[in-house]
């Protein structure tokens, strides 16, 4: 049986957590305090599959944040757009704009 109050300082700990990623700005703090919960909900019930999934989770993010920087710029080099001198006013210029803003800063503001 799980402790109460260990399980309700956990659920606290990860209300916060969440609100932190919410503001976009706090966000890896928040993950952090999210983490830090799973561990203590972890401990509290006896169940180390929670903290093993909620790190799992965490590593395959960074995973894949990881690889979609380099795609993004190969699906940018493909479509003709040097990302590094781009022409403003080709049109693949507007594209690699457009995939820009709609990859990449959704995942830099978290």
């Amino acid at each position: 049986m799980a402790n109460r109050e260990t399980v309700r300082g956990a659920a606290r700990l990860g209300l916060v957590g969440s609100i932190l990623v919410l503001t976009m700005v706090l966000a890896p703090i928040g993950g952090v305090l999210l983490l830090i919960a799973m561990r203590r909900l972890s401990r509290g019930f006896g169940d180390g599959l929670i903290w093993r999934y909620a790190l799992y989770s965490l590593l395959v993010g960074v995973a894949g944040i990881a690889a979609l920087i380099p795609i993004s710029i190969l699906m940018a080099m493909y479509v003709g757009v040097n990302p590094l001198y781009p022409s403003p006013n080709s049109i693949t210029y507007n594209v690699a704009y457009a995939i820009l803003v709609v990859v990449f800063l959704p995942i830099c503001r978290g």
